[in-house]
């Protein structure tokens, strides 16, 4: 019987490397921002549903969706954001537990769903457990203006776009610390992973 768990945080709180921490202990991860660029694809209705709404400036020159242009877009404005959101959410929803119903059906150990909106979404009723990756806001602030090259007012806006931490913290059944040293990082992943497989 496979174990899934749910692995969320903040933006630049460090996901993914908790997630290649998971992958590299054998599970299987599914990640929604790879699923959310999947649905955008060219040729796919999720990119028919965003260009009808945002317009065609939002193309690149080979067909692509100009994701940082409508990222930039979107989060320097709620509204639109929310209509994106809409749009998607039911095309990401749909691909994530189709890939979690094959893999429950392969039998893997232990299943990761790797999705930021994790609660939002409230895709904690598929989990057997949630863990999320937190960081102090200020540490937060800083990996997400050196990760994406932007001020500090854009990366508070990101930040502001998502759950509060205390609230996610409060929803976890397991709080990762990812404060200090990736080592350290490694060794609570790790001691946690003992406890549930």
């Amino acid at each position: 019987m496979a174990y899934v768990l749910g692995l969320t945080g903040g933006i630049a709180s460090g996901k993914s490397t908790v997630a290649d921490i998971l992958r590299s202990q054998g599970a299987f991860i599914i990640d929604a921002d790879q699923v959310a660029r999947q649905v955008v694809a060219p040729e796919t209705l999720g990119l028919q549903r965003v260009i009808s709404v945002f317009g065609r400036s939002y193309l690149q020159a080979d067909g692509s969706l100009d994701r940082k242009k409508l990222g930039a877009y979107v989060f320097a404005n709620k509204k639109a954001l929310e209509q994106l959101n809409m749009l998607l959410q039911s095309l990401i929803q749909a691909e994530i537990l189709q890939q979690l119903q094959a893999a429950q059906e392969r039998d893997e150990r232990l299943i990761v769903l790797e999705i930021p909106l994790l609660f939002e979404y409230h895709y904690e009723k598929y989990c057997d457990a949630v863990l999320v990756v937190n960081v102090p806001y200020e540490v937060q602030c800083e990996r997400l203006m050196q990760r994406d090259d932007i001020s500090l007012a854009a990366a508070q806006n990101k930040i502001a776009q998502q759950m509060s931490a205390e609230k996610r913290v409060a929803l976890a059944d397991k709080v990762i610390d990812n404060t200090s040293s990736l080592e350290n990082m490694k060794t609570q992943v790790l001691k946690y992973l003992k406890n549930i497989i």
